[in-house]
C-alpha cells in the first residue's frame, strides 16, 4: 500500500497530539469507537506497521504504553481494558496509508460478550467460544467441535546467526 496523498495525520497541529516521542505521536482518532480512542502514527509517513524500521516499531509500542498510562490517568471512568491493533494494508481494512496503531479503551459491558476481543474483525469468526460459560471454559461433559481442528504442521523455528536468538 503506497501512499497516494498527504497523510492526513500530517495536518493534525502538534498542540492537539495528546503525547509524542522522537518517532512518534499520537492523536485521538477522528471517528472514534470509544471515548478515548486514540491513534499512534509514526512521524515518517510509512504504508504500514511492517515497512517501519525496527526503531520506528518500538518507539510505536512505547507510545502504545505511555498513551494508555494517560487514558488510565484521564478518563472517568477508567477503562476496564483495552484493544490495541492496525490494520496492515487494503485488505486488512486499512485506509489510510501511513501506519497508525489503534488504542481503544473498553468497558464492561460496552457489548454483549466481547470474548474473541479482535477476532471480530472477521464475522463469525470473533468469539470462539461462543456457547461456553462466559468464565471461558467449558462445563464438564460439554461438547464443542474442537475436535474437528485440524493440526497445523508448524516448520521449526530458525535460528537467528549473529544474536543466536529463536526466531519464530
Amino acid at each position: 500500500m503506497k501512499p497516494a496523498a498527504p497523510s492526513p495525520f500530517l495536518r493534525v497541529p502538534e498542540a492537539e497530539w495528546v503525547c509524542a516521542n522522537g518517532l512518534c505521536f499520537a492523536i485521538y482518532d477522528s471517528y472514534p469507537v470509544s471515548p478515548g480512542h486514540v491513534l499512534v502514527i509514526t512521524r515518517r509517513v510509512v504504508p504500514t506497521f511492517f515497512e517501519c524500521t525496527p526503531a520506528e516499531q518500538v518507539a510505536l509500542m512505547e507510545l502504545v504504553g505511555e498513551v494508555k498510562a494517560l487514558l488510565d490517568e484521564r478518563l472517568e471512568p477508567r477503562p476496564d481494558g483495552y484493544n490495541v491493533g492496525f490494520n496492515a494494508g487494503a485488505a486488512a481494512g486499512q485506509t489510510v496509508p501511513h501506519v497508525h496503531v489503534h488504542v481503544i479503551p473498553r468497558y464492561t459491558g460496552d457489548m454483549g460478550d466481547p470474548r474473541g476481543g479482535v477476532r471480530h474483525v472477521i464475522p463469525g469468526k470473533g468469539n470462539y467460544l461462543a456457547g461456553w460459560p462466559a468464565e471461558g471454559a467449558p462445563e464438564k461433559g460439554a461438547s464443542h467441535e474442537w475436535h474437528k481442528v485440524k493440526a497445523i504442521k508448524l516448520a521449526p523455528p530458525r535460528v537467528a546467526s549473529s544474536r543466536n536468538a529463536v526466531l519464530s
